[in-house]
């Protein structure tokens, strides 16, 4: 799992009880960059071939 180890330029990520947490780091906005949607592709992808995941929890971490 050595993705949850990398810097994420837009994510944040743990994990707990095999629920991974995806936190985008976002400014408060209604739009998603093109570096979010290819961050969050590299991570599921990742993150589907992975045992001990069971679920994952996508979130905003609003920055004002």
């Amino acid at each position: 799992m050595s993705f949850l180890k990398q810097t994420w330029k837009t994510l944040n990520l743990s994990l707990k009880n095999t629920i991974l947490t995806v936190s985008m780091n976002r400014p408060k906005a209604n739009a998603m960059s093109i570096e979010l949607l290819d961050e969050l592709i590299q991570v599921f992808n990742q993150t589907s071939v992975e045992q001990d995941i069971r679920g994952v929890l996508l979130r905003s971490d609003l920055k004002y």
